[in-house]
């Protein structure tokens, strides 16, 4: 089985708190089983100061188990190892406790039918800890031995038929005891790697929606909005436009100029590499209220909202004298770049379409009289 500590953080901590959750429903059967069973035979009436004493032990360590417990959350978040360490000393100390009183009581009964309820009430509780507490593996696998340890190597100690009988009785039911530990353990660890597997695939399934979402409205490469994106940008500015009386927008069409012939010198890889530092650069310059996408091959759109007569020429000249100094291709550092641009302005009564037609054409005419350079439509 693979180990616990392949687990996430929160996981073993889940498991902290399910044997917490777990121990307490038991913790004062302990107590009760003690001065029900030592009701038997007249055993508390000839040793009644050790069983009160025995009793009250059993309680105070029953109610310091429970507050260690309720106080588990906040130990756990300051140091998991620590708490998860002191939990398991504290059970096993509680247990181990028990199986001493057991054979205390085994050693000085006089009357036999004392020591099998003893030895019975014993069992019983080793047998129901055991599949309770497997949820923590390691602390459910010494409860065993310390519960019926004591009274077994007592019964060897003593000798006699019987008491060999019963101690290879207790032996046996130690290895019995482990496969339930192992079965418990096992179930529960699969159910938590189970759910740990389903999240991980419920985390993939989101992170693939939201690529794939994303993708629906942007470039792969550049990390602009695409085309489809664009138009329904421009769709949803001239519609308030319309309806409201809202400050009217503004679009420009902006072509590298010569990016054919980066591609044939250099290839399509510093081609992509010319793109994407285009728009990275770009997005830096322009307005956040600006939003640029990726038109087509090397053609860009930049639709400018609320742009006043003169703002789209200053901002893309700003931007053309920035690409004139920055390095644009880490593969060829000399590379330069410019580009041309048509820029219309968003006319009422027109549509988004006859917009765009304009700055199309303002670009030809840019792309005509010599390139790096910006027309209006």
């Amino acid at each position: 089985m693979t180990s616990p500590a392949e687990l996430p953080p929160s996981y073993l901590l889940q498991r902290l708190r399910d044997a917490a959750a777990r121990s307490r429903s038991g913790l004062f059967l302990y107590p009760l089983f003690w001065l029900v069973l030592t009701q038997a035979g007249g055993y508390s009436a000839h040793h009644m100061a050790m069983v009160l004493l025995h009793a009250c032990g059993l309680v105070l360590g029953a109610a310091g188990r429970l507050y260690l417990e309720f106080d588990l959350e906040r130990a756990a978040a300051h140091n998991f190892g620590s708490a998860q360490r002191g939990f398991r000393w504290a059970a096993w100390g509680y247990q181990g406790y028990w199986g001493l009183l057991c054979a205390c009581i085994f050693g000085t009964a006089e009357a036999d039918n004392v020591r099998w309820l003893m030895l019975m009430a014993t069992i019983g509780l080793a047998a129901g800890a055991c599949a309770i507490m497997a949820v923590d593996a390691t602390l459910a696998r010494w409860y065993p031995p310390l519960l019926l340890g004591p009274t077994a190597l007592l019964m060897l100690w003593q000798g006699g038929p019987s008491n060999w009988a019963l101690a290879a009785v207790f032996i046996v039911f130690f290895f019995y005891a482990q496969r339930i530990i192992r079965l418990v353990a096992g179930d529960y660890e699969g159910r938590q790697r189970a759910n740990l597997l389903l999240e991980e695939r419920a985390k993939e399934i989101a992170a693939a929606h939201d690529h794939m979402r994303r993708l629906a409205s942007h470039d792969d490469l550049t990390g602009l909005v695409n085309r489809r994106h664009a138009m329904q940008l421009l769709q949803y500015q001239a519609v308030q436009h319309q309806r409201t009386g809202a400050a009217s927008f503004s679009i420009a069409l902006i072509d590298l100029d010569h990016f054919k012939r980066i591609n044939d010198q250099w290839g399509h890889g510093v081609g992509d590499e010319v793109l994407h530092g285009f728009a990275q650069l770009a997005r830096g310059v322009l307005r956040e209220s600006d939003t640029l996408a990726r038109w087509g091959g090397e053609e860009f759109l930049l639709l400018l909202p609320d742009a006043p007569d003169g703002l789209p020429e200053a901002g893309i000249e700003r931007l053309r004298d920035h690409l004139a100094t920055l390095q644009i291709s880490p593969t060829v550092p000399a590379l330069r770049l410019d580009f041309s641009a048509g820029i219309s302005r968003h006319r009422t009564g027109e549509t988004v379409e006859q917009t765009i037609d304009r700055a199309d054409r303002a670009l030809y005419r840019a792309k005509a009289e010599g390139r790096g350079r910006s027309k209006r439509g």
